[in-house]
């Protein structure tokens, strides 16, 4: 069975999983942008009154509005691996399993499962019971039967990581750090900032998820808009790595294949509305990740199928910018201001990058000059010079 280690990041670089298998991991190639504390931008577009000149910009995810890229030097931070063979861990006098040789994330066992050949893999449905408390035994959260998959950011990290070591039938208690929980924003107004979490879980059942293209169409779509939501509750936090699998994941169920949606067509308009929401979000995330090839990848999406959209050409703008291409930038901002004249952050927008462009249009003009000035410059000279008496030979026939 795996075992989930944690190493710092040149180990990481050269111990990777069977399958590069981060919980940390980065999305689309690019590097892991550190999650700004305590203020995560929101939905509505509250609470943000920053500078829109920057290029990790975007409105939020359902609303128009400016952000400011965060200018924090990234941190060395470990990572948590899932290595090919686990080697024996020993529990302590107590009883306490530390999960990641940290001393933070432990876990100890109050009724033995199965066997470790019952322990859930990445990706199978698992069932649990849980009871959520804090230090002073404040109960946060409680669930029954709770079905999660394994490794879709569907509940903290911490809980994530340690239920793949619990065996089928298992009971125990764990205690997760809150940089494994819900770190320094807290999740209000249960849990509150920078919090230990501990938990009495109980392994119910696991099993093998079935492919997204066996599923029927309403559990396909649930599932779908269930891990979008999820994907919203960590962009909002600041966490763009976890939004971005959720919403890879979202379009895994989202997708249509495998469906006969002939004769039906409200349910694949449903469909279709739901992926477009999905590849909005996953726009807004990547730009936050300045993953702008990604990001334009997911906008043109959009695009393709509601050409009118006003949020996805918007972005598409910014991403342009982002690249350099202003006179594409500024062609698609100007069609998303004639569909609405009056979104001030479009023309606000729209404004800085035509000023922008007259200065490096001015910029461009002035290096032509000086380039073709001094070769006339030359030629003049020459031209004076033959004068104080070279004579200039006839081009021969």
């Amino acid at each position: 069975m795996p075992v989930i280690t944690e190493v710092s990041d040149d180990d990481a670089a050269l111990r990777p999983g069977p399958k590069g298998d981060f919980v940390e991991e980065n999305a689309d190639g690019k590097k892991d942008v550190p999650s700004r504390v305590p203020r995560a931008p929101k939905l509505d577009g509250s609470g943000d009154d920053e500078d829109d000149s920057s290029c990790a910009d975007m409105p939020p995810l359902e609303s128009v509005g400016d952000e400011e890229k965060s200018v924090a030097k990234p941190k060395k931070e470990k990572k948590i691996v899932i290595e090919d063979e686990e080697p024996d861990k020993e529990v302590d006098e107590d009883g306490w399993l530390d999960v990641l040789g940290s001393g933070e994330l432990k876990k100890r066992v109050i009724k033995p499962g199965q066997g470790k050949d019952t322990r859930p893999q990445r990706s199978n449905w698992v069932v649990v019971n849980l009871k959520g408390t804090l230090e002073d035994g404040t109960v946060f959260e409680e669930r029954k039967d709770w079905h999660i998959i394994l490794g879709d950011m569907e509940t903290v990290c911490g809980l994530d990581i340690t239920l793949a070591l619990m065996e089928k039938g298992e009971v125990a208690e764990i205690v997760i750090p809150p940089r494994l929980g819900y770190g320094d924003l807290g999740c209000e107004p249960t849990v509150p900032p920078k919090a230990k979490l501990h938990y009495h879980a109980e392994l119910v059942d696991t099993y093998k998820a079935k492919e997204e293209t066996e599923l029927p169409f309403q559990e396909r779509l649930s599932i779908g808009d269930a891990k979008r939501e999820r994907g919203n509750f960590w962009y909002s936090r600041g966490d763009y790595s976890n939004a971005a699998h959720c919403y890879r994941r979202a379009l895994d169920f989202l997708d249509d294949m495998g469906l006969n949606l002939a004769e039906s067509p409200a349910d694949l308009q449903l469909l279709l509305d739901t992926r477009l929401k999905v590849y909005n979000n996953l726009t807004a995330t990547q730009m936050k990740m300045e993953a702008y090839e990604a990001a334009l990848k997911s906008v043109d999406f959009v695009l393709k199928v509601q050409p009118n959209n006003v949020k996805a050409l918007y972005r598409k703008g910014k991403i342009l910018a982002c690249q350099g291409n202003i006179s594409e930038a500024v062609s698609v901002l100007k069609k998303a201001l004639k569909l609405e004249p009056e979104t001030k952050i479009i023309q606000q927008e729209l404004s800085r990058l035509l000023v922008r462009k007259q200065k490096e249009d001015r910029a461009e003009k002035a290096m032509y000059k000086r380039m073709f000035g001094g070769s006339s410059a030359g030629g003049g000279t020459a031209q004076r010079g033959r004068s104080r008496g070279d004579k200039v030979q006839p081009p021969q026939p």
